[in-house]
């Protein structure tokens, strides 16, 4: 089996295809009986994952149940505890005639003690790791036909290649690394036990809810405001004792009010952000580099006064250039949508101008119906007016700075007033991407782009699409726009531009010319058309011009994808590498991840109904089977990546997932309709050919569907 995974490996299936079949059925010959040793070595000294390991391997085994963050921390298990541990596996397991000499077998544990000790983001090609090796022949490269030392060397590579792979998957099996945030090392990793940095996790999901998603704000700052209260989201969470926590949660105290109150600051930014196009950037940053770019472009900054808050003097400067000496109105209306006698769906309309502005007076009587095609079949039901100035939208934007940490106080032996700056912005902020903007508004005065006859354009925040037939053209584009993102220091390295173009929309013919996916929808080159289901505004629809909008998606599309998202999430913290694990393993995990995925899909049913009609979900029966179907679909590929396809394995995954499925929906049987669950699982249930008469009986007792026929 250990053979097999070699030989059709993605890294090197490649190689051994290019070679004479010969000559690769004779080095397998060679390694068969030594990867037998190898495996039955594996087998013997293998330990579970949920049992401790030895004494001599780690210093902690199982975390108090008392004990507190800074306690579980520093429960490290040290790199030379790593090192032992691995150095006592490889020397149970591999056997030496795999490299040929003792001298060989040596130098290669003493390396991979080694790798373990490099830093995280270190790189190395497979051609330099040979020759920091330095391996003497091995003898299972000698066949009849004489090879080359290059060849040679070559097989010796992805042998290499192998069982660095099967060490880097033992120790994810057995300890969680991690980076560290040490001046002097900041990539180098830090290795916990599951079961520890499982409490980490936990105690830290704990204390976020409790220290950073409620903090308090100084009173001096919301005086006059006494009704503002605060809540955010925690998005990118920094490292505490170079340890950094994977938790991404909400706070549960949060009120229509707290959360009102930061939505009609976003929304005010958002009006004056459209009646200044003179100050907006086509850069806002995306979540995962949000944090990084920000970093680097505060580090590029002028300096200032240590008082005053950065962030804050460019909303105020960016507030003097709009002159924004006026009031603004902000019209939160609640509206319905009332369809086939049943309420199907409520929406948060917000609409903000100045008191002398078109549909002002509409908008500020609930009492009219508003009918210009984009509010249609929708009931008002609720009508709320806010009135800001200036002043108290400073206030709210000081607050929210405050109130995500951009700025926080000193120690108490210094004043009270002197705060101290944090690198980076927290994109879970609702102003963040307005304070991006602000910082960026010399692009779209310095990028002076104006399509030709045969071009076309749209940009949405950050997103610019150019459909141009000149190929040329679009790369002197290209070269401006990385130039001036170059001057605002946007752009840390030459090798990760952060523009792209597309290559294969060149083609004259017709059927090669493929869509282009904007924004999450396609974009028809041809017939210039937006796939996509949005209501544009008046702003949007003048730079779409002529586009056409249509809806293509099945009404179950985002329900299907977001249920696959998440069972591919989940497989993650299951290990379905079949080399590593026995058969009755993996069928275990399979069926555990299958009955994860159908509560998942049960419970959004469920909600359904909270929301829907009850006649809703039960016509929406034959898309749950579908979707059951497109789950199988997904297990399988999940479970069989890493070795060839075994059809005996396959058919019991089947086996077990379907019996899953019938179980779990006979369960929840009132969500659908009378005849549908014996029906479609019956139909499903002929297409199972390999099942045994054991296995048929049953499935027929399971389904209760007397006249099952296989």
């Amino acid at each position: 089996m250990f053979v097999e995974a070699m030989f059709t490996s993605e890294f090197s299936k490649t190689f051994f295809n290019h070679r004479p079949k010969e000559e690769v059925e004779q080095i397998r010959e060679n390694l068969i009986p030594i990867f037998e040793q190898f495996r039955i070595n594996h087998r013997q000294f293998y330990l579970r994952r949920r049992t401790r390991l030895p004494l001599s391997y780690t210093h902690h085994h199982i975390p108090e149940p008392t004990a507190t963050l800074d306690q579980l921390i520093s429960l490290t298990t040290p790199v030379s505890t790593i090192q032992k541990f691995i150095r006592v596996w490889l020397k149970h397991v591999l056997p030496v005639e795999l490299f040929g000499s003792k001298f060989n077998y040596k130098l290669f544990i003493y390396r991979m003690c080694f790798f373990i000790q490099l830093p995280r983001t270190q790189q190395y090609s497979l051609g330099e790791v040979i020759r920091k090796f330095k391996f003497k022949q091995f003898q299972w490269t000698k066949i009849q036909k004489n090879l080359p030392p290059l060849v040679c060397q070559l097989y010796v590579c992805h042998l290499i290649y192998y069982l660095i792979y099967y060490v880097f998957i033992l120790l994810r099996s057995y300890f969680y690394a991690t980076e560290g945030s040490s001046p002097s090392h900041p990539l180098v990793l830090v290795f916990y036990r599951h079961k520890i940095w499982h409490a980490i996790q936990t105690k830290s999901r704990q204390d976020l809810i409790v220290k950073a998603c409620a903090p308090t704000v100084q009173q001096e700052y919301i005086k006059d405001c006494e009704d503002i209260c605060y809540s955010w989201k925690v998005r990118f969470v920094p490292k505490t004792a170079s340890v950094r926590y994977l938790a991404c949660v909400q706070e549960g105290i949060n009120t229509k009010e707290n959360i009102n109150h930061l939505k009609y600051t976003n929304e005010i930014l958002k009006y004056l952000r459209r009646h200044n196009k003179n100050l907006l950037g086509i850069a806002t940053f995306n979540r995962v580099e949000m944090h990084k770019r920000w970093q680097v472009f505060c580090q590029n900054a002028p300096e200032i006064d240590e008082s005053t808050m950065t962030y804050f003097l460019a909303v105020v400067e960016f507030l003097d250039k709009c002159e924004f000496d006026y009031n603004l109105y902000i019209h939160t209306i609640y509206k319905t949508q009332y369809r086939n006698g049943r309420i199907i769906r409520k929406r948060i309309l917000y609409w903000v101008g100045k008191e002398n502005e078109k549909m002002c007076e509409i908008m500020s009587d609930d009492s009219k119906p508003i009918n210009n095609g984009i509010f249609h079949d929708m009931i008002i039901h609720e009508g709320h007016i806010e009135i800001y100035n200036k002043t108290k939208l400073l206030k709210y934007i000081r607050a929210q700075l405050f109130n995500s940490y951009l700025y926080t106080r000193h120690s108490t032996t210094l004043p009270i007033k002197t705060y101290h700056r944090t690198r980076g912005i927290n994109h879970g902020l609702r102003i963040a991407s307005m304070l991006g903007q602000i910082y960026l508004n010399k692009i779209d005065n310095d990028i002076n782009f104006s399509p030709l006859f045969d071009e076309f354009a749209v940009r949405h925040e950050d997103d610019l699409l150019i459909i141009s037939p000149h190929r040329y053209r679009l790369r002197r584009i290209k070269l401006n726009m990385n130039k001036k993102l170059n001057e605002l220091h946007q752009i840390t390295s030459p090798l990760k531009n952060s523009l792209k173009t597309k290559t294969n929309i060149r083609h004259k013919t017709m059927n090669k010319i493929r869509p282009v996916e904007y924004w999450g929808s396609l974009v028809d080159i041809q017939s210039r058309q937006i796939y996509v289901s949005i209501n544009p505004n008046e702003n949007i629809q003048k730079k779409l011009n002529h586009l056409t909008i249509k809806v293509t998606r099945e009404p179950g599309y985002y329900i299907r994808h977001s249920l696959l998202n998440a069972l591919s999430l989940r497989s993650h913290s299951y290990y379905f590498d079949r080399l590593y694990t026995t058969n009755k393993t993996l069928l275990k995990n399979f069926y555990a991840l299958s009955c994860y995925y159908l509560k998942r899909l049960h419970s959004i049913c469920i909600r359904f109904i909270q929301i829907y009609s009850y006649k809703y979900i039960r016509s929406k029966s034959l898309f749950l089977f579908r979707t059951i179907r497109s789950a199988l679909r997904m297990l399988i590929k999940k479970a069989f990546i890493f070795n060839k396809k075994s059809i005996k394995l396959i058919n019991q995954c089947k086996y077990v997932f379907f019996i899953s499925c019938i179980r779990l929906v006979k369960q929840h049987r009132h969500l659908f309709q009378n005849d549908i669950i014996a029906k479609r699982f019956s139909h499903m249930a002929r297409k199972l050919k390999y099942l045994n008469k054991t296995q048929k009986y049953e499935i027929k007792k399971i389904i209760g569907f007397k006249q099952l026929k296989m």
